[in-house]
């Protein structure tokens, strides 16, 4: 499995909430030759914001 460099990941991450971007440095951004879907309430759960 292909991996993002660690200067990569934490660029993508820096833009994430605290617990989206601990999530992704430790599993998402192992994945690079597919992709990761989430749900709106596990994203949500993660700190993105909700739509209203």
């Amino acid at each position: 499995m292909e991996r993002l460099s660690s200067a990569t990941g934490h660029t993508m991450a820096s833009y994430y909430p605290t617990a989206m971007r601990r999530w992704f440095m430790s599993e998402a951004r192992m994945i690079t030759r597919d992709y990761y879907l989430i749900s709106g309430h596990d994203a949500i759960a993660l700190g993105a914001k909700s739509c209203d």
